[in-house]
């Protein structure tokens, strides 16, 4: 898990620098919740590693494994949600700077000073 969670971090880091930040960002808090996990699970291996009684290490560890996978998914599909909100808001504005760049160049500045307006107003409603 340690090896993923570094694994996540490089992809991060790389994906940063060749400027694909929705993946970064992305793969970092997946680095990161990889990693609470790790920390998480190591300390209760170390202390039930100290107990007796083979029943009570499958009850904690279940109900470990049951607590961490339902605040892990919550956390993902959160993130997840962002990242398509904000990639439908990015894919919307390179659309609206298309459309007023093509309008510019075929009917001129001055024509397009409405549809520019509407523009700036819709993404100030985004």
């Amino acid at each position: 898990m340690l090896r993923a969670s570094i694994i996540f971090f490089v992809l991060g880091i790389v994906s940063m620098f060749l400027g694909i930040n929705s993946i970064a960002g992305l793969s970092i808090d997946i680095g990161k919740i990889l990693l609470f996990v790790f920390v998480v699970l190591s300390i209760i291996s170390f202390f039930l590693g100290r107990s007796k009684s083979k029943g009570s290490k499958f009850l904690s560890i279940a109900l470990l494994v049951f607590t961490v996978g339902a605040q892990a998914d919550d956390s993902v599909s959160g993130t997840a949600k962002e990242l398509g909100n904000d990639t439908r808001r990015a894919t919307k504005e390179s659309v609206r700077v298309v459309k007023d760049k093509t309008c510019e160049m075929v009917n001129g500045k001055m024509e397009c000073a409405a549809q520019k307006a509407k523009h700036v107003i819709q993404k100030g409603a985004d």
